[in-house]
């Protein structure tokens, strides 16, 4: 079996070969020839052609160059006085389609004068045209007369002319033609040339509160007076399309519809028309006297602008007064408008509230609260450029301390202070920017509880609670809106002072005494759900100091003042948004 499909595979290989050998069998060309003939531009030759399309070209000859008919040249003129001649090959099969079939000659001009022109009358010649072909010189059997134009006037002055002075015209010169004396230019008026200004004067400038004087102008040359001097008007305030501008660019004036603050009293008078502008025309002393914040009753909506001025010595004090217990306060209550440009040196604040009458179950005071700002308690508007410089001292103290003869119900007593303590604003709604605090600023919490139980005291068991909450910050206390661009630059201190007492003089006495601080505190705010931007600090001092006394198994002190920003920049944020603050 494998023998037979051996023996079939060799039979097709065969087979396959006879076919390949068959294909590849060698084509004899078989080339007839035909001669082209040359012509006047191009080359003669033979071409061998096979029928299967191959094909080659020998035997070349040369071009026959073309025979041109000079006895048939073409002649034309045209307005110019141009003549040309075209010369056209005569050999038979010879067609414009070869390069040289036509040649065309510009032909030389020669111009015979008839009559010369003058400057009254024109002139004429006779034109003949010419071309030289190998040497041979073919004439154009036409000519072409040529009118020759008038020869231009030879102009001279009839007179020299009147020069023009800053006084006087003066007059050009006439002139005619020296052979025909045709007038060719008359005498025209020359007007008089400018005077040669000079000032007699430096006249007087403008200002805002004067006219002036134009300078005064002569003539150098003749002496007359040019231009009289003229009043200037006076020149506008700045500050009149801008009623926000204090003063006046050009004159340092003060923008009237601002009115002056020079005195506390003034100070104190914004408080009647809260809408209004006003300046400080000076620095202020307000001599540590018990402050009364302006707008104590409502808020300021209008423009105070401190012009770098200087209040000095503001003092805010409160102690034990009921009703006072819920207070905003500052050299500004609430400002709604615009504070800029100021400087507080120096304040002092004491929010102090004591607790201490025996035997009484009732809360004296209860839960209390002062925001206080150097500058403003509470800013909806805007607070920019100011400072806070000298020493900055707020204290918020709280003591609850009772003595009871006879005590046998268990009762509760909490007494809760929130302050909210701001360099320069207390709690921010708006926008505080370009601000600097540069004091020595201490801001101090002290609490204190105390129980003591008569030797009378059955059982008792209660708990007596002191609670300090709110923020503390060197910018502001509590920020719900924007600080940009401010700055703590001076040691900024913030200390903690808690302390508890739990005497037991009767047998069974059972009270619980805590003290408690949660207080958030940073150098540039205490708390912030708003923006801060642009911001440098330096770190804060953070001071924490505790005691119990009496039976200390029955007190508690937690001091847990919160600053979790970095370098203490802030105290809690959030949901805020802090930007580029940089440590000092």
């Amino acid at each position: 079996m494998k023998k037979n499909l051996f023996i079939i595979l060799l039979a097709l290989l065969a087979v396959t070969a006879g076919v390949f050998v068959s294909a590849c069998a060698v084509h004899e060309h078989d080339y007839r020839p035909e001669i082209i003939n040359s012509t006047c531009s191009e080359k003669g030759y033979t071409l061998y052609s096979c029928e299967c399309g191959e094909s080659y070209k020998e035997d070349y000859t040369d071009e026959l160059g073309h025979e041109y008919d000079y006895d048939q040249i073409s002649w034309t003129w045209n307005d110019a006085g141009e003549s040309s001649a075209v010369i056209t090959c005569k050999r038979n099969g010879c067609t414009q389609d070869q390069m040289g079939h036509i040649r065309t000659y510009q032909a030389d001009i020669d111009e015979k004068i008839e009559r010369d022109p003058t400057c009254t009358e024109e002139g004429s010649a006779v034109l003949s045209a010419s071309i030289i072909v190998n040497s041979v010189t073919y004439k154009n059997p036409t000519t072409k007369k040529q009118i020759l134009k008038k020869a231009p006037h030879k102009e001279v002055s009839d007179n020299n002319g009147v020069k023009a002075t800053c006084t006087a015209e003066g007059l050009t010169a006439s002139a005619s033609c020296f052979v025909c004396r045709t007038p060719l230019k008359p005498q025209e008026i020359i007007p008089k040339v400018p005077h040669t200004e000079v000032s007699e004067d430096n006249g007087i400038e403008p200002t805002c509160t004067s006219t002036g004087l134009t300078a005064s102008i002569k003539c150098s040359v003749c002496g007359i007076t040019v231009k009289e001097q003229q009043q200037i008007a006076e020149l506008k305030h700045t500050y009149i399309s801008q009623e926000n501008q204090l003063h006046c660019d050009l004159c340092n004036g003060v923008n009237p519809i601002y009115k002056k603050i020079s005195t506390s009293t003034d100070l104190q008078n914004i408080s009647v028309n809260p809408d209004g502008k006003y300046y400080l025309a000076n620095d202020i002393d307000l001599n540590w006297s018990n402050w009364t914040p302006i707008c104590a009753n409502g808020e300021f909506n209008g423009l105070f602008d401190g012009d770098g001025k200087i209040i000095r010595n503001l003092k805010y004090s409160v102690s034990g007064d009921s009703s006072k217990k819920n207070v905003t306060a500052g050299l500004f209550r609430v400002n709604a408008g615009t504070i800029r440009n100021l400087t507080v040196n120096n304040v002092s604040v004491t929010y102090e509230f004591y607790e201490n009458n025996d035997n009484s179950w009732s809360p004296e005071y209860g839960s209390v609260s002062i925001t206080f700002g150097s500058i403003v308690g509470n800013n909806k508007g805007f607070v920019t450029d100011c400072t806070v410089s000298g020493n900055v001292s707020m204290n918020c103290t709280r003591v609850l301390q009772k003595y009871f003869v006879w005590a046998k119900d268990a009762k509760e007593h909490t007494d809760k202070s929130t302050a909210y303590f701001g360099g320069l604003v207390g709690y921010n709604s708006g926008t505080v920017d370009g601000c600097v605090n540069s004091s020595n600023g201490n801001y101090t919490t002290y609490g204190h509880t105390q129980s003591m139980v008569g030797m009378l005291g059955g059982s008792p068991v209660g708990t007596w609670y002191v609670a300090f909450f709110g923020s503390i910050g060197g910018v502001v206390g509590s920020n719900h809106g924007k600080i940009d661009n401010c700055t703590v630059n001076n040691k900024f201190t913030y200390n903690s002072n808690l302390s508890a007492n739990c005497v037991k003089n009767g047998p069974n006495a059972g009270w619980l005494v805590s003290t408690q601080n949660s207080t958030e505190a940073g150098t540039i705010a205490g708390y912030n759900s708003g923006s801060i931007r642009n911001c440098k600090s330096v770190e804060m001092k953070l001071n924490k100091n505790n005691s119990t006394s009496g039976n200390t198994g029955r007190t508690d002190i937690r001091n847990n003042v919160k600053c979790e920003g970095e370098h203490g920049f802030y105290g809690t944020n959030s949901n805020g948004s802090i930007d580029a603050s940089e440590l000092l």
